[in-house]
């Protein structure tokens, strides 16, 4: 059985989007690998999204 696909707030612009998909949140206007992400069940717990395995691949794929 495959787990569901988890959704995330990002703080971007001094403000809180969100829940998005991960995938989602990488296409916002000034997203990046720094950029605060926290899981939807975890509010409050952030961390910066290359440190997140839901946003790495999406990190490597962008273009620079």
């Amino acid at each position: 059985m495959t787990e569901p696909i988890s959704r995330y707030f990002a703080f971007i612009k001094r403000s809180i989007k969100g829940p998005f998909y991960p995938k989602d949140i990488a296409q916002l206007p000034g997203f990046g690998k720094t950029t605060l992400v926290c899981h939807e069940a975890a509010l409050g717990q952030w961390r910066e999204a290359y440190l997140d395995g839901a946003f790495q691949a999406l990190l490597e794929a962008a273009p620079q």
